[in-house]
């Protein structure tokens, strides 16, 4: 009995369908991890080119707003409240992606988180000058609606610095905005690697 099962698991092992199925199983491990490494490399590069495609998008978007808010600026006299929230959905959309951003380069990915703080620090200059400014222009009206003439014209001059430092920062903003060429060459360079 020893002997015949001896001669059975030797005709087994030795067998080419024992080693024909070993081999097929091997090479079906390496294939899976070959094709999951293959995957998972495309993966990641289509992750860092959307990423980069979203940000040469937003950064373009926040170029064109504001090259709008200049000229709306230019053309009236005013700074439109609604560009600046244009501007403001261009940064939530740019925050609600910017893990993404750990595929770029490092210089690169900083010089674009910088580029988009900056414009989100000067458009909140932008707004608080300006709502300083209307609640100074609307207290003066308060107060000239009281007949107090005195009070009226130093409140006004008040307001008028808040509106000159809303324009100046408006006027960075535009400056900052021209910056954007530059990375947006940089980004389409990247993209291309």
């Amino acid at each position: 009995m020893g002997a015949l099962l001896e001669k059975q698991l030797y005709a087994i092992f030795f067998s080419d369908y024992f080693w024909g199925t070993i081999v097929g199983l091997v090479l079906s491990i390496i294939g899976a991890y070959a094709l999951g490494s293959i995957q998972s490399k495309q993966l990641k590069s289509e992750w860092t080119n959307n990423f980069i495609d979203l940000s040469i998008d937003i950064i373009r978007n926040l170029k064109s707003t504001i090259d709008q808010l200049a000229e709306a600026r230019e053309r009236s006299q005013a700074i439109h409240q609604d560009l600046l929230a244009l501007i403001d959905a261009e940064l939530a959309v740019f925050g609600r992606n910017r893990e993404y951003s750990i595929r770029l380069s490092p210089e690169l990915r900083g010089d674009l988180r910088k580029y988009i703080t900056n414009i989100a620090i000067i458009r909140t200059r932008i707004l608080g000058n300006l709502n300083q400014f209307n609640m100074c222009h609307n207290r003066a009206e308060e107060i000239e609606s009281q007949n107090i003439e005195k009070d009226t014209i130093s409140i006004r001059q008040e307001a008028s610095k808040y509106l000159v430092q809303a324009n100046k920062a408006t006027d960075d903003l535009i400056n900052l905005s021209r910056e954007g060429n530059d990375l947006i060459r940089r980004l389409e360079k990247e993209s291309t690697r």
